[in-house]
């Protein structure tokens, strides 16, 4: 398979699911797979453990690779492997007839784990003859019986050691090391949804008080959070955040604090509790103000029987910050073009729209006639939106995230419409439509 299909499979597994709504976070519960094994287990006997280094042992015979190469995916480790010699970039090996592929989010560097029952993601592929692996992941195991990983990396050098098994008894075991310069992302979060990096912080200061919003999701903007899955706000009085423990049971009623959660996807799972109406919550917070912007916050609450932690030191961005409006483009691998028009089909229930393109191609997109209300939505949230374009078909059941935004002004017959995937497509439009009932 060419080398876009498997930087689709390594996007899907890694990237951002990242959301379900958009963006980029591994928020939804993982369920383990099963194949033929589906209560998991490990290899008995680790071959990688005994490998020299750029090595690896294919059903028993080892060999050495002659191309390692790193790369970083979103804010996931990853290294690509290649028995063939001079290959000088971690792409250019993706495209090697044979290669094995490994990655893991930042949660799983310097963990051995099981890949039958590890619920944080992680992805192996491998293109190797007779060790064939489309993509292994937390829900995707059906492909072998048997693995276990250890990812380690320190002073810029990222060395990878797995043993798998595959269906059928073949085993795959190998021992990468290569150099990259990478800044692992430390900073945690975790909710009903489990442990997850936490990609995003937002703060906000004013008369007073200060108001702090954490997600796992890879957005970029305030207004960006009503397209992530899942994420955890703080508010309190800002003489609280100053670097000591606050117990949230003892704040007096007057005082400022609320603490909540809100998931975009299934709201039952939202909450808020104040410091008026404490609900049974119970645990505290440690937050320090450092600079304008910058602060370390240790979050440690229990609600429902469930714990919402923060673990986080570094700069958040300001709710102030609109996201750049550009308007009548698209950027697609790359390479920007110009949308000259647009055309919108209305069905009872689900609307088509038509871009075209100024090198004569179009964009296709479905979306309920809801969604053309000026909300951002993310694939998650409807099985008909979709953006087709260049024979792919970005939607939620062709695993992809993606951020889709339509307002349609009925009386002056305008749309505008923007999407992104967060990898090689990008669009925005915003002008007069034809219309089709």
């Amino acid at each position: 398979m060419a080398m876009k299909r498997y930087i689709y499979y390594i996007l899907v597994a890694l990237c951002s699911l990242t959301l379900a709504a958009c963006g980029g976070d591994d928020d939804a519960p993982i369920t383990p797979g099963g194949g033929d094994n589906p209560g998991g287990g490990v290899v008995e006997t680790p071959v990688a453990a005994d490998l020299d280094v750029n090595s690896y042992a294919l059903a028993g015979e080892v060999a050495e690779f002659g191309s390692v190469k790193a790369m970083m995916v979103g804010d996931n480790l990853s290294i690509v492997a290649t028995p063939q010699a001079g290959i000088a970039s971690a792409e250019e090996i993706l495209e090697c007839g044979e290669f094995v592929y490994g990655a893991v989010n930042p949660l799983l560097i310097g963990k051995e784990f099981d890949l039958m029952t590890e619920q944080s993601l992680y992805t192996f592929i491998s293109t190797m003859v007779g060790a064939e692996l489309e993509s292994v992941a937390p829900d995707l195991t059906d492909e072998i019986e048997a693995g276990t990983a250890l990812f380690t990396y320190q002073n810029s050098v990222l060395n990878v050691k797995a043993d798998l098994t595959l269906v059928g008894g073949v085993t795959l075991s190998f021992h990468a090391e290569t150099t990259i310069e990478a800044v692992i992302n430390e900073n945690v979060i975790s909710s009903i949804y489990g442990e997850k990096p936490l990609r995003a912080a937002f703060y906000l200061e004013e008369d007073g008080v200060t108001y702090l919003y954490f997600t796992p999701a890879g957005i970029s903007y305030f207004e960006e959070l009503s397209i992530a899955t899942w994420y955890l706000y703080l508010v309190a009085d800002s003489s609280l955040l100053n670097g000591e423990q606050v117990d949230i049971t003892a704040i007096d009623e007057d005082t400022p604090f609320i603490f909540g959660m809100v998931d975009n996807v299934d709201d039952s799972n939202s909450f808020e509790v104040a410091s008026a109406d404490i609900q049974g919550a119970s645990g505290m917070f440690n937050i320090k103000r450092n600079g304008e912007g910058d602060y370390t916050a240790i979050i440690d609450i229990t609600y429902g029987g469930a714990s919402f932690n923060v673990a986080f030191t570094g700069e958040c961005v300001s709710a102030n910050v609109q996201m750049p409006v550009e308007q009548n483009y698209v950027v697609y691998e790359g390479e920007k073009l110009n949308l000259i028009g647009a055309s919108l089909i209305k069905a009872e229930s689900v609307w088509r729209v038509e871009l075209d393109v100024d090198n004569g191609t179009t964009i296709m997109v479905t979306a309920p006639a809801t969604f053309f209300d000026g909300n951002a939505r993310g694939f998650s949230q409807s099985a008909d939106l979709t953006v087709s374009y260049e024979g792919v078909t970005y939607s939620k059941a062709n695993g992809y995230s993606g951020t889709f935004t339509a307002l349609y002004d009925e009386s002056g017959e305008t749309l505008s419409l923007s999407f992104t995937n967060y990898d090689n497509l990008e669009l925005s439009y915003a002008g007069s439509v034809t219309i089709n009932e």
